[in-house]
C-alpha cells in the first residue's frame, strides 16, 4: 500500500495546560502523492474548543496545522479535525 498523505510527527495533538496558558500545538502534513493537493475545508466538531490554522509550507506538498485551545471551561474533551482536499 502507497502512502499518500501523513501527519507529522503523528495523527494527533495533546493539548494539555492550565485554562488560558494551554501552548499551541502543530502537525505537519506531507502529501506523498504525486500530484500536488489543496486543502479546500476544514470541519471539526470542537469549534467551540479549539481554532486552527493551516499554512502552506511548501506548494501542493507541506502544510502546517496549527491547533489552539480557547476552551471557556476546565475540563477534558476530545474530538477530530477533517481536512477535505481536491485529491479525492
Amino acid at each position: 500500500m502507497k502512502l499518500l498523505a501523513a501527519f507529522e510527527p503523528g495523527g494527533y495533538v495533546s493539548l494539555q495546560g492550565p485554562l488560558g496558558k494551554v501552548p499551541k500545538e502543530g502537525l505537519l502534513l506531507v502529501n506523498y502523492h504525486e500530484k500536488p493537493l489543496r486543502i479546500t475545508r476544514i470541519r471539526s466538531d470542537l469549534e467551540d474548543r479549539i481554532q486552527w490554522q493551516i499554512q502552506e509550507r511548501k506548494a501542493g506538498r507541506e502544510f502546517i496545522l496549527m491547533i489552539q485551545d480557547r476552551s471557556q471551561a476546565p475540563g477534558e474533551y476530545t474530538g477530530r479535525l477533517i481536512l477535505e482536499t481536491d485529491n479525492p
